[in-house]
């Protein structure tokens, strides 16, 4: 009797369909205020020093560049969360990552709130850093329909990223007020 979806590109597709009404409503990570989120993530970093937190649900070539490229230029280490199969595993032994791998969702706030820098290309790694009031980029970010559509519900198109940047001038002047 009732549809409702979490975002405006969905909305659009099942239009397309159904010629019932249904609602966009917000993703329920957004339901939670900061305060809870940053309970959750704990007082205590689980990453000691600064750092670079790298995201992404699945390895990107392009998107580990981009972050190699931001913490040379921010002379800081990367710390990443995931293991991967096959023949990828190659960024593991580079001096510059560092592997977090145990990380369930207590222990990715924790790394998101600690950090001096967000990258990835994830919706809800762009969700935690507007919501931890951090420096982000997500990478190719206004081609994911959720990421744009976050993007531009807050202000934010400017944090995305493509796969080219170079980093010669870092910005991090995000008005966070506008976005909340």
């Amino acid at each position: 009797d009732f549809i409702s979806v979490r975002e405006a590109g969905t909305a659009n597709r099942i239009g397309e369909f159904i010629e019932n009404e249904y609602q966009t409503v917000l993703d329920p990570t957004l339901l939670l205020d900061k305060e809870l989120w940053m309970k959750m993530a704990g007082d205590k970093a689980l990453v000691n020093g600064d750092y670079i937190l790298l995201y992404t649900p699945w390895y990107d070539e392009k998107t580990f560049s981009v972050a190699a490229r931001l913490a040379e230029k921010m002379k800081l280490k990367v710390v990443v969360t995931q293991m991967y199969d096959g023949n990828v595993n190659h960024w593991l032994y580079k001096s510059d990552y560092k592997p977090y791998l145990a990380t369930g969702p207590i222990e990715f706030l924790n790394l998101c709130k600690y950090a001096t820098c967000i990258i990835g290309n994830s919706f809800h790694l762009a969700v935690f850093s507007v919501m931890l009031n951090k420096s982000f980029y997500i990478v190719n970010g206004m081609s994911d329909s959720r990421v744009s559509n976050l993007l531009r519900m807050t202000g934010l198109e400017n944090r995305s990223v493509n796969e080219d940047e170079s980093f010669t001038a870092i910005n991090w002047d995000i008005d966070f007020v506008t976005a909340h």
